[in-house]
């Protein structure tokens, strides 16, 4: 079934911001984790990933290891690492990397964008998803880098 834009928009805006929140989820969404946080550490205010239908919406991944939620401060560390934590999302899901239509990067330093190139064509198989590198002032807990995607079921 083919999304429009408006229905995407209602559906992070209604469906995903208001399951993240506690709220009861509609039936066509799935919340997916891939490994519970470590022992102490605080709630997430969001979902790591929502099944919506066919699609699945990935949150932003600053790299954080899953066993001690700290992110690394290497940035080809931190690449990594989310790029690791989004994979096992998806396999979580049931989908992988060939499933993935739109990624979306976030860096604090744009001149990390060859060196994310070369990290990124290791860890995603050729043909790779569309992408987006942008350059911002701030990530949260100090991240490097922050990834997000979305994936779409194949039939």
């Amino acid at each position: 079934m083919t999304r429009t834009l408006a229905t995407c928009a209602a559906l992070l805006v209604t469906g995903i911001a208001g399951y993240s929140m506690g709220a009861q989820a509609p039936a066509d969404h799935r919340r997916i984790e891939a490994s519970p946080l470590p022992a102490g550490a605080p709630p997430r205010p969001y979902t790591p990933a929502v099944m919506a239908g066919d699609t699945l919406y990935l949150s932003g991944n600053i790299g954080t290891d899953p066993k001690t939620n700290a992110a690394p401060d290497a940035f080809a560390d931190a690449a990594k690492q989310a790029l690791a934590n989004q994979a096992a999302l998806l396999q979580a899901a049931g989908l992988s990397w060939g499933d993935v239509v739109k990624i979306n990067v976030y860096v604090k330093d744009i001149t990390k964008y060859q060196e994310f190139n070369a990290i990124y064509m290791d860890a995603i198989p050729a043909p790779r998803p569309a992408r987006t590198f942008i350059a911002v002032a701030a990530l949260p807990a100090n991240g490097q880098v922050e990834i997000e995607g979305i994936a779409i079921k194949r039939k």
